[in-house]
C-alpha cells in the first residue's frame, strides 16, 4: 500500500518545484531597443535561449508586423568567444535574433506584447513601446560623459530619448541640455519600470527626475507620481529664454548587479516635449459611447477642455491627447452626477443646514458620482435613496485612475430629523480580488494602484434615504485628486484565469493546461459552469469538463485540453475563455484574465505586469511521441490506490528520455512522483491515491508526457485523451475496540466490517502498524461483502514493545476490474501489557 502522506507530500513538491522551473525560464529576457516611433521600421534584437527555429512574430495590439526574421546567433565577446549571462531568477541569455518591425503610423501608443514562435513552441513574452515622438540614442561617449551641465547632451523638444543608467564605482547621471523660450512649457516623463524586461529590480530601477535652469537652480523634480506609479512625470513653465537641464539618475544610488543590465545598464526612455501634462481629467469617465467635453487638470499652463468619446465596452480606457502617455478613463453603462460646487454665497447659506442637506442629490440608481477633493480635509456626500434587501455594488476609482487621492468611502442613514446617523459600511483599501484582479500580485502589496481604492458590496439595512461620503484617508486634497464611484446593481459574475504566457499544441496531439475560476465580487451563483473558448484557429477544438454546481469557488486549478488535428495549419491565433452558468435562467458575467509578470520584488513598488484578455496559441509541428491511457477499468475508492496504465509510441527514431505525469487530479487524491521512461521501454504505470476525504464522483483524467529535444531548444508536452476517473467511496469499512495482549500471548483478534461499496469475489485483509515485537500469524482472513466481522491471529514476543499503541489499521486487497486493488481502513488502540 502507498503511504497516503507520501503521495501527497511528494505531490505538493513536485507542484512546487513545476511552478518554481516555469518562472526561471522566459526564453525572451531582453529585448532592444525598447521603444520606437509610430511610422517608422527598426531592427530589434530579441535576446534569450531556446530561440531555435523561429517562425512569426504574433502581436497582441495591431500597428506592429514583422517583416523579417534572422537566423539564432550566438553572443559574441570582442574576442569572438561566446558569453552567456546568468539572470537573478534563474533564467540565462546565451543566443539573440534579430528582427525588422514595421510601425504602422496609427499604431496604438504605449506597450505591444508579443511571442516569438518557434517550430515546437511558443515563447513568453516580450514588449516594444511605441512613441509619437522621434527616438534618439544617448549616444554617451563614455563613463560620466554627460554627468554635468558643462557635459550635457544637447536635444531638441519633442523627442524620445533611449538612455542607460550605467554600472559603475561613482553614480552614473545623465544631463540633457534643451533650447527654450519664456512662457513654454516643458513636459518630462521618464519610463522604467513601464518599460524594464528584466525579471527581478527594486530600487535600481527606481528613477528621479529635475528640470534645472542654466545656473543650477531646480525648476522642478520628481521622483515617483501617481499616474506612473515610480516613474516619475514633471512638466514646468520656463521663466526665462535660454536653457534649461534635465537631469536623470537614480532615486537613491543601488549599485546595479544584474546580468541583465550588462546591455547599456539600466534601459530608459525620456520623453521630453512641449505637449500639454495634464494629470487629471474631469469628470473621470462617462456613460459608455457617449461624447462629452472633459476638463484635464494639473498642466503647468492651466487646465483645458476638449471633446472626449467615451469607449464603447464598460470598463477603463486609454485616453491620448498629444503626451507620450495616456490618461485612464472609465466608461460606464450608467448616468453621471457630478459633485454639486457651491459658490461662496452659497457656501455660508449651506453651513446653517443639516449634513444631509449639503449633499449632491442623486436622482436615480445605478448611476457614477464624480468628484474633486480639492482641498486637504474636504469630504463631499452625495443623498440617494435605497430599498432594504436590495444589494449594490460601490465602486471607487481613484487612485486606479492615476489620481493622488486615497479614497474612504462611507455610507450613513439620514436620521428623522435630517441629521446623520451611524457609519453603516465603510470602504478603505481593498483586496485585489475585491477589484476583480485575479492571478499574478506584487508580493509587497504595491503595484496595482487599484487596491487603494474601496470596493463594497452594500445591502442597506432599511428603506430610506442615505448618504455617501468620500474623502482622502489621511486628509489631503489637490486640485487633481479626483474620484469616480460607481454604484451597479451586485450581480453574478466568473472570471477564468490563465496563468500561462501564451500556449501551444502540436499537430494530431493535445496540450493540456490547468486554468483558474474565481467568482467575481458580489457573485453568489453556485451552479453548474461550462467553460468555452473564442477564437480557436482551424482543426483545434477545446475540450473541458463542466465543474459541478456547488463547486466552491475559487478553483485553483480545473483541467482543459486544446486538442489538434493532424491537418490543423502551423500558425498562431489570439484566443479566450468564457465562464457560462448552465443553468440558463441565470445571467452571470465572465472576464478571462492572462497576465505576464516582469518586474517582481520583495519591498518597494517596483512591479510591472501586462494584462491581457486574450492569449496567444500557436499550432506547431508534430511531436516525436505520442501517449494513450485505456480508460480506468475500476473505480478509485477512498483510502485505496489505483495503477493507470501509460502505453508510449516513439516516431522518427526519437530517443530521448519522456517523463509522465497526471495533469490534474482532484481533490483529495494524491500521486507518486513522477515517472522517467528511457527509450525502448513503451509502457509505464502510474499510481495515484484516494484520501479518506477525496471527492466523490466522476472526473476527468489525462496524463501529460514531456521531453527534452536538445538543450537549445524548449520541451515538448502533450497529453493524453480525458478519461473517466471514477471517485467512489471505498469497499468496506473495518473497526476494532480497544484491546491487550501480553507478552508471550497468542489470541485473535477481532475486528468488524461494514460494507460500504459491494465488490464480487473475495478479499484478503493484513494488519498494518502493529508495534514491534507483535506480528499476525497463520492465514490472513478473507471476506466478502456479505462478511460481517473476520479476526486475526496475532501473537506478542517478550520483546514486545510495552503500552498503548494507536494507529493500528487494516488493509484490504482484492482483485476488480483486472487489477489488484488496496484500501486501508480502521484506526485502533491496542495495549501490550507485561508477560504474567
Amino acid at each position: 500500500m502507498l503511504s497516503l502522506r507520501r503521495i501527497f507530500l511528494v505531490s505538493a513538491l513536485v507542484a512546487s518545484a513545476n511552478a518554481a522551473s516555469a518562472q526561471r525560464i522566459h526564453q525572451i529576457e531582453s529585448v532592444l531597443p525598447r521603444v520606437a516611433q509610430r511610422g517608422t521600421s527598426l531592427d530589434v534584437v530579441i535576446r534569450g535561449v531556446q530561440l531555435v527555429e523561429p517562425r512569426e512574430i504574433i502581436f497582441y495590439r495591431p500597428g506592429i508586423r514583422c517583416t523579417a526574421i534572422g537566423p539564432v546567433t550566438e553572443i559574441l565577446s570582442d574576442k569572438g568567444l561566446p558569453v552567456k549571462f546568468g539572470l537573478a531568477h534563474g533564467g540565462r541569455i546565451d543566443e539573440e535574433i534579430r528582427c525588422r518591425f514595421e510601425i504602422a503610423l496609427d499604431a496604438p501608443l504605449g506597450e505591444h506584447p508579443f511571442h516569438l514562435c518557434r517550430a515546437t513552441s511558443i515563447t513568453m513574452i516580450g514588449s516594444i513601446h511605441v512613441t509619437p515622438f522621434p527616438v534618439v540614442d544617448e549616444m554617451e561617449r563614455g563613463l560620466n560623459s554627460n554627468d554635468t551641465r558643462e557635459k550635457a547632451i544637447d536635444i531638441v523638444p519633442n523627442v524620445t530619448v533611449r538612455g542607460g543608467i550605467k554600472q559603475q564605482a561613482v553614480p552614473d547621471v545623465d544631463l540633457y541640455r534643451v533650447a527654450v523660450k519664456a512662457g513654454q512649457r516643458i513636459a518630462v516623463e521618464v519610463d522604467v519600470v513601464r518599460i524594464t524586461d528584466t525579471r527581478i529590480g527594486a530600487s535600481e530601477v527606481d528613477m528621479a527626475v529635475r528640470i534645472l535652469d542654466e545656473s543650477g537652480v531646480e525648476l522642478g523634480a520628481a521622483d515617483d507620481s501617481a499616474l506612473h506609479t515610480q516613474d516619475p512625470i514633471l512638466a514646468v513653465k520656463i521663466p526665462r529664454d535660454g536653457f534649461v537641464f534635465i537631469e536623470v539618475k537614480q532615486s537613491t544610488y543601488t549599485p546595479i548587479t544584474a546580468p541583465a543590465f550588462s546591455f547599456g545598464g539600466i534601459q530608459y526612455s525620456l520623453h521630453v516635449g512641449t505637449n500639454r501634462r495634464p494629470l487629471a481629467a474631469y469628470p473621470p469617465g462617462g456613460p459608455i459611447g457617449s461624447h462629452f467635453v472633459v476638463k484635464f487638470l494639473g498642466d503647468p499652463l492651466g487646465e483645458h477642455a476638449t471633446a472626449v468619446t467615451m469607449a464603447a465596452e464598460p470598463g477603463t480606457f486609454e485616453s491620448f491627447a498629444d503626451a507620450p502617455s495616456a490618461l485612464p478613463l472609465r466608461a460606464s453603462p450608467y448616468p453621471n452626477v457630478l459633485e454639486a460646487v457651491p459658490t461662496p454665497a452659497q457656501l455660508q447659506a449651506r453651513a446653517k443646514l443639516p449634513p444631509s442637506a449639503r449633499a449632491t442629490r442623486v436622482e436615480q440608481l445605478p448611476t457614477a458620482l464624480n468628484g474633486i477633493i480639492a482641498e486637504p480635509g474636504e469630504l463631499d456626500s452625495f443623498r440617494l435613496s435605497v430599498k432594504k434587501g436590495s444589494r449594490w455594488r460601490v465602486r471607487a476609482f481613484a487612485s486606479a485612475l492615476g489620481s493622488p487621492l486615497d479614497p474612504v468611502v462611507r455610507l450613513r442613514p439620514i436620521e428623522a430629523d435630517g441629521s446623520l446617523g451611524p457609519v453603516e459600511l465603510e470602504g478603505d483599501d481593498s483586496t485585489p480580488q475585491e477589484r476583480d484582479i485575479f492571478g499574478h500580485y506584487p508580493r509587497s502589496g504595491g503595484g496595482f494602484k487599484d487596491v487603494l481604492d474601496p470596493s463594497l458590496i452594500w445591502a442597506p439595512k432599511a428603506d430610506g434615504d442615505y448618504v455617501l461620503e468620500i474623502t482622502d484617508t489621511a486628509g489631503g486634497g489637490s486640485p487633481v485628486s479626483v474620484y469616480r464611484v460607481e454604484i451597479e446593481p451586485a450581480s453574478d459574475g466568473l472570471a477564468c484565469v490563465l496563468f500561462w504566457q501564451g500556449t501551444q499544441a502540436h499537430q494530431g496531439s493535445n496540450q493540456g493546461l490547468s486554468i483558474r475560476v474565481e467568482g467575481m465580487q458580489g457573485n453568489t451563483y453556485a451552479g453548474e459552469i461550462e467553460i468555452v473558448a473564442h477564437g480557436l484557429p482551424e482543426g483545434v477544438k477545446f475540450v473541458c469538463p463542466r465543474i459541478p454546481k456547488g463547486t466552491p469557488l475559487p478553483i485553483f486549478e480545473w483541467p482543459m485540453q486544446l486538442v489538434t488535428t493532424a491537418a490543423a495549419p502551423l500558425g498562431s491565433a489570439l484566443i479566450s475563455l468564457e465562464a457560462r452558468a448552465v443553468d440558463g435562467s441565470q445571467t452571470v458575467r465572465s472576464e478571462f484574465q492572462s497576465k505576464a509578470p516582469f518586474i517582481y520584488q520583495v519591498g518597494g513598488d517596483s512591479f510591472h505586469l501586462i494584462q491581457l484578455q486574450q492569449v496567444a496559441f500557436a499550432v506547431n509541428d508534430p511531436a516525436p511521441f505520442s501517449i494513450e491511457v485505456p480508460p480506468p477499468t475500476t473505480a478509485l475508492v477512498r483510502n485505496g490506490e489505483l495503477a493507470v496504465p501509460v502505453k508510449i509510441r516513439r516516431r522518427n527514431g526519437f530517443t530521448e528520455p519522456i517523463t509522465l505525469d497526471f495533469l490534474w487530479l482532484p481533490t483529495g487524491v494524491g500521486k507518486e512522483a513522477a515517472l522517467t521512461i528511457p527509450d525502448g521501454q513503451s509502457e509505464a504505470v502510474l499510481k495515484m491515491s484516494a484520501a479518506s476525504n477525496a471527492k466523490l464522483g466522476d472526473w476527468a483524467l489525462s496524463v501529460k508526457a514531456s521531453a527534452v529535444l536538445d538543450p537549445k531548444r524548449a520541451g515538448v508536452t502533450i497529453t493524453s485523451d480525458f478519461v473517466t476517473l471514477t471517485v467512489a467511496e471505498s469497499f468496506v469499512e473495518l473497526a476494532a475496540q480497544p484491546d491487550s495482549l501480553r507478552r508471550g500471548e497468542r489470541k485473535r483478534y477481532v475486528w468488524t466490517v461494514k460494507s460500504k461499496n459491494p465488490f464480487d469475489g473475495s478479499a484478503t485483509a493484513k494488519l498494518l502498524g502493529l508495534p514491534k515485537g507483535v506480528t499476525q500469524i497463520g492465514t490472513p482472513p478473507t471476506l466478502t461483502k456479505e462478511t460481517a466481522e473476520i479476526a486475526f491471529e496475532i501473537e506478542a514476543t517478550d520483546e514486545a514493545l510495552l503500552g498503548p499503541i494507536a494507529g493500528v489499521s487494516c488493509e484490504v486487497v482484492l482483485q476488480a476490474g483486472g487489477q489488484e486493488i488496496h484500501q486501508r481502513s480502521g484506526s485502533a488502540t491496542l495495549r501490550i501489557d507485561p508477560k504474567l
